[in-house]
């Protein structure tokens, strides 16, 4: 039996922490573009960048990410065998398949790397987040419900 409200809470967990931590992962990296570590910058650049992530893709990371939480979240609750780490590799793994096409071909490598890691480190903490707030298995209430 699906718990329902539970499942879909901790879906709603995972995408508004994977909005916030893409947001604040936006102001990190507009402060290492600001500082010229990550190479050489337009003048205006990091103010475009930040505003870009921060309020064009932080919100829509969220509704997209909703979209397959909510499913994975089912998927997870039904299998029960799956670990954490399966969830937090696929999330990292997604993160650097979405940074490599849209920064590799106009910036360096260390730019890309950089933005793959902490977009990867904030999916890793909202994946951690939703497996907190996944509902734990409650054996013995299953037991008494069927029979």
């Amino acid at each position: 039996m699906f718990p329902h409200g539970r499942l879909l809470l901790a879906a709603l967990v995972f995408s508004a922490s994977l909005g916030v931590l893409v947001a604040v992962a936006a102001f990190l990296l507009g402060f290492l573009e600001a500082s010229g570590i990550l190479g050489p910058r337009i003048d205006d650049s990091p103010l475009h960048a930040v505003s870009f992530l921060s309020f064009v893709v932080a919100p829509a990371l969220a509704v997209l990410s909703l979209g397959i939480s909510v499913p994975a979240s089912y998927l997870v609750w039904k299998v029960r065998s799956v670990r954490f780490t399966l969830v937090a590799g696929v999330a990292a793994a997604g993160s650097y398949a979405l940074v490599a096409p849209v920064f590799l071909p106009g910036s360096s490598l260390l730019a890309t790397v950089t933005a793959g890691t902490i977009l990867a480190v904030a999916a890793t903490a909202s994946a951690y987040l939703w497996a907190l707030s996944f509902p734990r298995s409650n054996k013995s209430l299953e037991r008494t419900r069927e029979g």
